[in-house]
């Protein structure tokens, strides 16, 4: 959470200078602040958070980014519904999208990225066992 706000706080920003701001195609803006926000968030995340990775950092980032680049199209296809489906204001749009997307992402990035759930033993694997019998 601490890394997370802060970067969709820049990704909101980012996206309400470039439409707002810039005029610039609110589908386009919504995709451009949340691949910049997200490499701001890989290296925030991968010092604070995931500091005990085994990946490499450019390998890192190219994993980052193609789960970012999956949740960006997902995250498209969402604005494309609130905004022009349902006529929802573009901001609110982002911030509901995001509660879809975000969790998506972030458990991707855990599982297939930082590998946290790698360094966990796998099943079978007797060294989480007591030692001795239970009396």
């Amino acid at each position: 959470m601490a890394i997370s706000l802060p970067t969709f706080l820049v990704d909101l920003g980012l996206l309400y200078l470039l439409v707002h701001e810039a005029h610039v195609e609110y589908l386009a803006a919504t995709v451009a602040s949340f691949l910049a926000s997200h490499v701001l968030s890989y290296f925030l995340a991968r010092w604070f958070v995931f500091s005990g990775t085994r990946r490499g950092v450019n390998v890192g980032l190219v994993y980052f980014m193609v789960i970012a680049s999956l949740a960006a199209f997902v995250l498209t296809l969402l604005m494309w519904l609130f905004v022009t489906v349902f006529h929802l204001e573009i901001m609110f749009s982002r911030i509901a999208s995001a509660s879809i997307t975000g969790v998506g992402g972030y458990l991707l990035n855990l599982i297939f990225n930082f590998r946290v759930a790698g360094i966990a033993r796998p099943p079978g694997d007797n060294d989480n066992r007591l030692e001795g019998p239970m009396s």
